[in-house]
Protein backbone atom coordinates (compact mmCIF):
# COMPACT_ATOMS: atom_id res chain seq x y z
CA UNK A 1 0.00 0.00 0.00
CA UNK A 2 1.38 3.39 -0.83
CA UNK A 3 1.57 6.18 1.25
CA UNK A 4 -1.09 8.19 -1.14
CA UNK A 5 -3.37 5.50 -0.58
CA UNK A 6 -3.13 5.32 3.36
CA UNK A 7 -3.62 9.29 3.43
CA UNK A 8 -7.16 8.74 1.18
CA UNK A 9 -8.16 5.90 3.23
CA UNK A 10 -7.67 7.91 6.48
CA UNK A 11 -9.29 11.16 4.71
CA UNK A 12 -12.67 9.06 4.19
CA UNK A 13 -12.73 7.55 7.29
CA UNK A 14 -11.93 10.54 9.64
CA UNK A 15 -12.41 13.59 7.53
CA UNK A 16 -10.28 16.06 6.16
CA UNK A 17 -6.80 15.98 8.38
CA UNK A 18 -6.30 19.92 8.40
CA UNK A 19 -9.76 20.09 10.13
CA UNK A 20 -9.03 17.09 12.56
CA UNK A 21 -5.34 18.93 13.85
CA UNK A 22 -7.22 21.91 14.38
CA UNK A 23 -9.86 19.98 16.54
CA UNK A 24 -7.14 18.44 18.12
CA UNK A 25 -4.70 21.17 18.57
CA UNK A 26 -7.39 23.42 20.00
CA UNK A 27 -8.77 20.74 22.61
CA UNK A 28 -5.36 19.96 23.82
CA UNK A 29 -4.81 23.92 24.00
CA UNK A 30 -7.77 23.87 25.99
CA UNK A 31 -6.77 20.80 28.32
CA UNK A 32 -3.67 22.31 29.48
CA UNK A 33 -5.04 26.13 30.46
CA UNK A 34 -7.66 24.35 32.59
CA UNK A 35 -6.28 24.66 36.30
CA UNK A 36 -6.25 20.90 37.16
CA UNK A 37 -3.48 20.25 34.28
CA UNK A 38 -0.37 20.78 36.37
CA UNK A 39 -2.02 17.55 38.67
CA UNK A 40 -1.68 15.41 36.25
CA UNK A 41 0.41 12.11 35.91
CA UNK A 42 2.02 12.08 32.57
CA UNK A 43 -0.16 9.24 31.91
CA UNK A 44 -3.65 10.86 32.71
CA UNK A 45 -2.26 14.28 30.24
CA UNK A 46 -1.47 10.95 27.33
CA UNK A 47 -4.49 9.82 28.01
CA UNK A 48 -6.39 13.06 27.72
CA UNK A 49 -4.25 13.89 24.91
CA UNK A 50 -4.86 10.58 23.02
CA UNK A 51 -9.05 11.28 23.50
CA UNK A 52 -8.70 15.07 22.20
CA UNK A 53 -7.21 12.62 19.02
CA UNK A 54 -10.23 10.54 19.11
CA UNK A 55 -12.96 13.40 19.66
CA UNK A 56 -10.92 15.48 16.87
CA UNK A 57 -11.62 12.66 14.59
CA UNK A 58 -15.25 11.90 15.55
CA UNK A 59 -16.03 15.37 15.18
CA UNK A 60 -13.79 15.97 12.09
CA UNK A 61 -16.41 13.21 9.88
CA UNK A 62 -15.62 9.51 11.81
CA UNK A 63 -18.09 9.81 13.78
CA UNK A 64 -19.39 6.08 12.48
CA UNK A 65 -15.93 4.88 12.49
CA UNK A 66 -16.59 2.46 15.66
CA UNK A 67 -12.76 2.59 16.51
CA UNK A 68 -12.81 5.90 17.67
CA UNK A 69 -15.34 5.30 20.16
CA UNK A 70 -13.98 2.36 21.35
CA UNK A 71 -10.49 3.83 21.98
CA UNK A 72 -11.75 6.62 23.74
CA UNK A 73 -13.14 4.69 26.17
CA UNK A 74 -9.86 2.99 26.31
CA UNK A 75 -8.05 5.92 27.03
CA UNK A 76 -10.52 6.56 29.86
CA UNK A 77 -9.92 3.79 31.24
CA UNK A 78 -5.97 3.66 31.48
CA UNK A 79 -6.73 7.01 32.89
CA UNK A 80 -8.94 5.75 35.39
CA UNK A 81 -6.23 3.11 36.24
CA UNK A 82 -3.65 5.82 37.11
CA UNK A 83 -5.60 7.38 39.64
CA UNK A 84 -5.75 4.19 41.49
CA UNK A 85 -1.98 3.63 41.21
CA UNK A 86 -0.60 6.88 41.46
CA UNK A 87 -3.03 9.45 42.97
CA UNK A 88 -4.69 7.50 45.63
CA UNK A 89 -0.85 6.48 47.09
CA UNK A 90 0.16 10.13 47.20
CA UNK A 91 -0.38 11.96 50.25
CA UNK A 92 -2.14 15.19 49.06
CA UNK A 93 -4.87 14.47 46.67
CA UNK A 94 -5.22 17.05 43.91
CA UNK A 95 -8.59 19.08 43.97
CA UNK A 96 -10.75 17.26 41.93
CA UNK A 97 -13.37 19.01 39.93
CA UNK A 98 -16.99 18.37 39.54
CA UNK A 99 -19.02 19.16 36.23
CA UNK A 100 -20.83 21.96 37.33
CA UNK A 101 -17.83 23.33 38.91
CA UNK A 102 -15.77 23.50 35.56
CA UNK A 103 -18.74 24.67 33.30
CA UNK A 104 -19.07 27.56 36.11
CA UNK A 105 -15.06 28.23 35.62
CA UNK A 106 -15.70 27.89 32.05
CA UNK A 107 -18.42 30.42 32.16
CA UNK A 108 -16.36 32.94 34.20
CA UNK A 109 -12.85 32.86 32.20
CA UNK A 110 -15.41 32.76 29.19
CA UNK A 111 -12.33 31.42 27.56
CA UNK A 112 -13.68 29.10 25.33
CA UNK A 113 -16.50 28.56 23.23
CA UNK A 114 -17.65 26.97 20.50
CA UNK A 115 -16.97 29.63 18.20
CA UNK A 116 -13.58 30.35 19.39
CA UNK A 117 -13.06 26.27 18.40
CA UNK A 118 -14.16 27.17 14.67
CA UNK A 119 -12.51 30.70 14.38
CA UNK A 120 -10.31 29.79 12.02
CA UNK A 121 -12.13 26.51 10.12
CA UNK A 122 -12.52 28.53 7.50
CA UNK A 123 -9.00 28.97 7.27
CA UNK A 124 -7.97 25.33 6.86
CA UNK A 125 -9.93 25.16 3.24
Amino acid sequence: MTIQKTLSDRNAIHGDFSLNAHISQTLKDFYRACPGWANLTTVQKEALDLDALKTSRILSGGANHSDNWHDKAGYALLGEENVTVELHEAADTPPTYTLDAFSELLKQENSFTVDTLFADADALH
